[in-house]
């Protein structure tokens, strides 16, 4: 499909309202609505202008058809039906095919109506994962009959859980009996682009956390590229009292083969806060790596950052002014092999 007509669209009378651009997002699988809003206020053209590019960019096989699903889900029939036929070939139906279409449309009914698929050996979802920006309103369903959901009672959703999408409906935290009809929170979520900040969202333990990490800049990208002998900030308990200390990476991954999440393993570093670790690198009986007893901390993302304001906790170095952004820590590590 040619990118330039595509951008084009979004200057021709392509918008009803105002507010489509927002459906429109959700349904090509856009995020980061609140970025795009915030960048181009009220002018839905130059809204939905960032829209389509990024869904070019992200998609690897943009094409006309795809694009015209999009709208017409999105209520735009008629702008749909034009593109098609001014940008489609027709195609004409092969009748060898019908039978196999048939049994594959069944099937799929089949699966859109079963369980939410099983977790893949790579720990993500076969369904879309997005994250709530927004406290919502969610309901408890029940499923006495397949592919029939009835309400029972409404409660109240946190920003920062992780929603599974499956077909019109967010399941919180992936559990089928609480759900979000996606209609009413697509322009309140973001996806989750990769297995990799999946596994990272996943083991952080509070929503309010997590989204904490989600939104602040920088954070996500720094945790994904993480490796063993980095130097680290992290969250440590004295006395009932939070500090900042310093710390070396010593294991990134999953601590069970049950739970996906990944966490660190660190190496308290700071002498202050020797003892104010859980481990000697040991969890439940198997070591991940070598240091002095309760030296070792195993830590979710939201625990573990490059900057102390990250953690909104302010590092002193010993007899020294606060760190901050730019400064470097008062320890040279050289990392040994766990």
């Amino acid at each position: 499909m040619d990118v330039r007509i595509t951008l084009k669209l979004a200057e021709a009378e392509l918008l009803e309202n105002s507010d489509q651009w927002r459906k429109i997002a959700c349904e090509l699988g856009v995020g980061d609505l609140h970025i795009v809003s915030a960048n181009y206020g009220n002018y839905s053209d130059r809204c939905l202008w960032e829209v389509l590019s990024n869904w070019i960019k992200k998609e690897r096989n943009p094409s006309w058809n795809k694009l015209c699903n999009s709208l017409e889900n999105a209520g735009l029939r008629s702008k749909a039906k034009q593109i098609r036929e001014k940008y489609c070939e027709p195609s004409t139906p092969d009748p060898r095919a019908s039978s196999a279409s048939t049994s594959k449309a069944k099937n799929k009914q089949e699966e859109m109506t079963s369980p939410l698929a099983t977790t893949l050996s790579t720990g993500l979802p076969e369904n879309d994962i997005s994250i709530l920006l927004r406290d919502k309103k969610a309901e408890t369903v029940s499923w006495s009959i397949p592919g029939v959901y009835t309400k029972k009672s409404e409660i109240e959703i946190s920003k920062g859980e992780l929603l599974v999408q499956k077909g019109k409906l967010f399941y919180v935290n992936g559990n089928e009996s609480v759900a979000i009809e996606c209609h009413t929170v697509c322009e309140n979520v973001a996806p989750i682009s990769s297995v990799v900040q999946y596994k990272l969202l996943k083991a952080i333990p509070t929503a309010k956390a997590r989204f904490s990490v989600f939104i602040t800049d920088g954070w996500m990208d720094w945790g994904v590229d993480v490796k063993n002998g980095d130097e680290v900030y992290i969250r440590v308990t004295k006395g009932g009292d939070e500090y900042c200390s310093t710390a070396v990476v010593r294991y990134v991954g999953a601590m069970t083969e049950d739970q996906p999440g990944t966490l660190f393993g660190v190496e308290i570093t700071d002498s202050r806060y020797y003892g104010c670790g859980t481990s000697d690198g040991t969890f439940n009986k198997f070591r991940y790596f070598s240091c002095p007893d309760k030296n070792g901390l195993f830590l979710s993302l939201a625990s573990v950052a490059m900057k102390p304001d990250w953690l909104k906790l302010e590092y002193r170095p010993k007899g020294g002014i606060p760190v901050t952004e730019g400064m470097k820590m008062d320890h040279n590590i050289t990392p040994t092999p766990a």
